[in-house]
């Protein structure tokens, strides 16, 4: 019994049965299990990483977009299995974190083809890519330049804000995570 609760937290807040429906919905195109795993999860592994790494907002910010993007692909490909999720979905994070931290690089997303939806290793289908082109064409143009030119052209947040003729590299981060919001946003309205 005393099992139970602990099972339960950490999937979540799901019973097993919840995340089998969940997941068996994700697959039909349903996305309530993804939203479930962002809302419970996200800014949790955002500060995880944060508080254990020294990692900053924006490269934390980064580095849990794109695990939650591949997690969300594992899930769809049925590559995991109720158990301890959030501890797995916190290795992929953790993992990605070190591995371009150890590049000497910036943390960013940019090496997930397809706006950030899947892995370098995965192509993207053909529906998600459908829906994932006209929620990037619900953007406005302000967006698209600032997600184009940061993730595809590799600009950095300096030569961003420069570009963009915003005031201050911070007001620029927080643009461009209101523009990942919104892209998000316009895909899941999508189904």
């Amino acid at each position: 019994m005393s099992s139970t609760p602990d099972t339960f937290n950490k999937n979540f807040g799901l019973t097993e049965q919840a995340f089998n429906n969940l997941l068996e919905a994700l697959r039909k195109g349903n996305e309530q299990l993804f939203e479930q795993v962002f809302l419970t999860h996200f800014e949790r592994c955002m500060s995880f990483l944060k508080m254990k790494y020294g990692a900053e907002h924006a490269d934390a910010y980064d580095t849990v977009m794109w695990s939650l993007l591949r997690f969300r692909q594992i899930l769809v490909d049925g590559k995991v299995v109720y158990g301890n999720l959030e501890a797995y979905f916190l290795r992929i994070a953790v993992t990605r974190y070190l591995k371009d931290l150890n590049a000497g690089k910036e943390i960013t997303t940019e090496h997930i083809p397809e706006m950030a939806l899947l892995s370098d290793e995965e192509a993207a289908d053909e529906e998600t890519l459908d829906m994932l082109a006209k929620a990037w064409s619900k953007l406005g143009d302000l967006c698209q330049k600032l997600l184009k030119g940061f993730y595809y052209d590799s600009t950095d947040l300096k030569s961003m804000t420069v570009l963009l003729g915003d005031s201050s590299e911070a007001n620029t981060r927080k643009r461009k995570e209101r523009c990942i919001k919104e892209l998000r946003k316009y895909f899941f309205e999508l189904e």
